[in-house]
């Protein structure tokens, strides 16, 4: 009698934050011995596992991971919603359904209508982190001592909002000039200056030592779901500054990892326009980066990395998984 249960995964790379977590989730299975992994492509599993659509083949059972709603105005255009016609037909077809977040959950539910199917809410997960001299990391990496360092990380579209990161650093180094920011991931609004540096695209395997040579990490991107660079700066022991919007308040409150700025207003899921994001309310914001900058100590004592464990969320994907066979 086989000792594990063999669960089928879909072609994966190290490109795109579903792909990485994905990753992440089978290696984590094979290091812990949870599952067997196989591919899709050949009958021998009992279960797979896909993100935002199915490639189901063989009449197996399988779990959805939602990922990729479009909503708001986005979801009026004929191409996004074509994905997200093919979303809803993969959770149909699903055995159960994997949420990233109760944001998440909401939302979809917003769109498709609660679901009857076995779900469950799952945290994304890194590798925990451990690191040596902060200071020797950024000698290392060639990035200023002095300063107080935010980090920042995504594929920037406009809802990620890189300009209002960018303007409060103005703003914090107009009261007081000692702040710097990394901006990780392609875009070319900006160039590295004396208080930037733009290091473009970083290998998802180099990325750690930029997490922990930095003090906070900065999140103001508008209505993510379960944001992947969070949990990195987390696992990493990186205390976190965000916005009030999406599930990302859910990853930081629940790892007690630093700040979540009330400097949104709630919105309308259904008439927003992400790629026209507000701006936040400057003051509060500000407030925030203060207060967790002068209790930093506090702050970093605080954080629960078991939170946001990819052996965490691995062992909770299997034991949902292993519940429906």
């Amino acid at each position: 009698m086989r000792k594990n249960i063999r669960i089928a995964f879909p072609r994966l790379s190290l490109r795109g934050g579903p792909n990485i977590f994905m990753q992440r989730l089978r290696e984590s299975i094979i290091r812990q011995d949870l599952a067997l992994p196989r591919s899709y492509l050949l009958p021998f599993y009992d279960i797979a596992l896909f993100h935002s659509s199915a490639h189901s083949y063989y009449d197996k059972p399988y779990v959805l991971r939602m990922d990729g709603l479009y909503f708001g105005r986005d979801a009026a255009d004929p191409d996004k919603q074509k994905n997200n016609d093919d979303m809803r037909r993969a959770m149909d077809g699903a055995r159960g359904i994997i949420y990233q977040s109760r944001f998440d959950k909401r939302l979809i539910e917003m769109y498709f209508g609660s679901t009857k199917k076995e779900n469950v809410v799952i945290c994304n997960g890194a590798k925990i982190e451990y690191a040596g001299s902060k200071n020797g990391i950024r000698a290392d990496l060639d990035l200023p001592q002095g300063r107080r360092l935010l980090i920042c990380s995504a594929g920037w579209r406009r809802h990620k909002r890189l300009p209002e990161i960018v303007e409060l650093l103005r703003r914090l180094n107009d009261i007081e000039d000692r702040y710097a920011l990394i901006i990780l991931g392609e875009q070319d609004e900006y160039g590295s200056s004396d208080t930037i540096y733009s290091l473009g695209n970083v290998h998802p395997n180099d990325i750690d030592r930029y997490y922990q040579c930095a003090d906070v990490y900065i999140h103001l991107s508008w209505l993510d779901h379960c944001p992947n660079t969070v949990v990195e700066a987390i696992a990493n022991g990186l205390p976190v500054l965000c916005s009030n919007q999406g599930g990302t308040r859910e990853i930081v409150e629940g790892a007690c990892a630093g700040i979540v700025s009330e400097c949104d207003d709630d919105v309308d899921l259904f008439k927003l326009d992400l790629y026209e994001p507000p701006a936040p309310d400057w003051d509060t914001l500000i407030q925030s980066a203060h207060h967790l900058f002068d209790n930093y100590e506090e702050y970093c004592r605080r954080i629960n990395r078991d939170f946001v464990n990819i052996d965490s969320a691995a062992e909770n994907y299997v034991t949902f998984m292993k519940k429906l066979i």
